[in-house]
């Protein structure tokens, strides 16, 4: 499973508006009258992604990017940056 999270200095109303214009949710805008304690607990800056998109926001917001690898049974394997250079792949098939 690969994550996403837009950096901390970056306004959250304005993270959200960066995943959707990208195609990535189709939730509404956050009401204005919402504090942004409220959008971020609605919608909060760490994001399911793939690898690709997780590289594209890498590069246009900053922010950090992993990968998570578990076991065939389920449980925790290791937790794997993603780089902007590189293809970001794991060896854990042979597990």
């Amino acid at each position: 499973m690969t994550y996403y999270e837009f950096p901390q200095k970056m306004p959250i109303r304005e993270a959200f508006m960066a995943w959707k214009e990208s195609g990535l949710t189709d939730m509404p805008d956050p009401p204005a009258g919402m504090t942004d304690e409220e959008v971020e607990a609605c919608w909060p800056r760490r994001r399911f992604c793939n690898v690709r998109t997780a590289k594209k926001f890498l590069r246009k917001y900053g922010g950090h990017a992993w990968t998570e690898w578990f076991e065939r049974d389920g449980g925790f394997c290791d937790t794997t940056e993603i780089r902007l250079e590189g293809r970001n792949r794991g060896s854990y098939n042979s597990i």
